[in-house]
């Protein structure tokens, strides 16, 4: 099921020339922090921005996204969930509801 809807969206025909030309989008400055627990945190980043930059760009907005860093269990214990033809989860549930739909 996973693979399926990433497949869908990998093949989704995406008019990049229309999104480039939203206007929001243009006037919308995005900012990608790696979050750590002792760094500074989205609204001191909004305030600072507010108080220093905002009346200086030509920025309508501002999104601030955390990331988080790759930790041990990131690169140690990688999990790759073979696919088994009738055996998926997705399978299992469309034969229960298919069994439900005709009784």
């Amino acid at each position: 099921m996973l693979k399926s809807a990433a497949a869908t969206i990998d093949n989704a025909n995406i008019n990049l020339q229309e999104w480039s030309t939203d206007k929001e989008a243009d006037e919308t400055l995005y900012i990608h922090w790696q979050f750590h627990p002792k760094d500074i945190n989205k609204s001191k980043i909004c305030q600072t921005y507010n108080t220093t930059l905002k009346n200086y760009d030509n920025f309508q907005h501002m999104r601030v996204t955390m990331a988080r860093p790759k930790n041990l269990r990131d690169v140690l214990c990688h999990t790759n969930i073979p696919m088994v033809l009738n055996n998926n989860i997705s399978d299992i549930l469309h034969n229960l509801l298919t069994q439900t739909d005709n009784t």
